[in-house]
């Protein structure tokens, strides 16, 4: 695609990236610790990346509800 990097973290692509799957109705694809992006081709695919992200998505909000505790209980 010729695109520029955005940083030592490529932030500019995954901006485009983030862009093209939310308001451009692309299906793209990527998982953590593994480079580059694909057009998701099959419900394989698919189903491998929304785990990955839904994966994620759990740990964050894991992590956020026990820094809430940590901080109830730091007060």
């Amino acid at each position: 695609m010729n695109l520029e990097s955005g940083g030592a973290t490529n932030e500019h692509v995954r901006d485009l990236i983030r862009d093209m799957i939310l308001n451009h109705g692309t299906c793209i694809g990527s998982l953590m610790w593994e480079n580059g992006y694909w057009i998701i081709q099959n419900e394989q695919e698919l189903n491998r990346v929304c785990q990955s992200l839904e994966s994620r998505a759990d740990s964050i909000r894991e992590r956020a509800n026990v820094i809430r505790q940590n901080w109830q209980k730091n007060r």
